[in-house]
């Protein structure tokens, strides 16, 4: 891919939105960042230890626990908000084409040009039956887990944002997956990018 490209989706719990960019970037040939990935840099850096896990797109509004308060856990978490913020930013700035999931990619990189943006949402029962089917769950610890991570990855958003988790004017577009299915919605975003490309 000769011009510059950086994908950012937005995605609510149980819509597909990791399984999707996976698709996108297989189709493109460019790189996913997710979970995966800034955990590996963050180990790297020693800003996660070796054994820790990462709090994946939380705010000091989504702490773990009330009796978090008055220890060091907000310092560290936007230490690591922040270090993915200059991971994303690096990346973009060295001219690289890749792919991110969360991590408010779309408004860190809100003034690039070559950032083009995207909102995978569903169908509540859609979302919940493919956390069923994913983590082994019953149908009522599936919802719990998905209104707990929606509100986790809003407030987290919404707490370095001044746009709104997924408001249509923060995205270039907006997919529900429940409707069109995982391939489709990967086509509709590839003919997306395509389109923009040939401007």
């Amino acid at each position: 891919m000769d011009k510059q490209i950086i994908i950012t989706i937005g995605r609510e719990f149980g819509s597909g939105g990791l399984e999707i960019a996976e698709k996108l970037g297989a189709k493109l040939g460019i790189p996913v960042y997710d979970k995966e990935y800034f955990t590996n840099l963050l180990k790297q850096d020693n800003i996660l230890e070796k054994d820790q896990v990462l709090f994946d797109e939380s705010s000091p509004m989504t702490m773990p626990s009330i009796s978090m308060i008055g220890s060091d856990w907000f310092d560290k978490q936007g230490r690591i908000d922040y270090a993915e913020f200059n991971y994303i930013k690096k990346e973009a700035e060295a001219g690289k084409s890749f792919i991110v999931v969360g991590r408010c990619a779309e408004y860190v990189l809100k003034d690039h040009p070559a950032r083009v943006s995207f909102f995978i949402l569903g169908d509540p029962e859609v979302k919940i039956k493919r956390i069923e089917q994913m983590y082994g769950l019953t149908e009522q610890k599936a919802a719990t887990a998905c209104k707990n991570m929606d509100k986790s990855r809003k407030s987290y958003h919404n707490f370095y944002s001044s746009v709104k988790w997924g408001d249509s004017r923060a995205y270039d577009l907006s997919i529900n997956s429940s409707r069109v299915g995982i391939d489709n919605a990967v086509g509709i975003i590839e003919g997306y990018i395509r389109l923009w490309m040939q401007n």
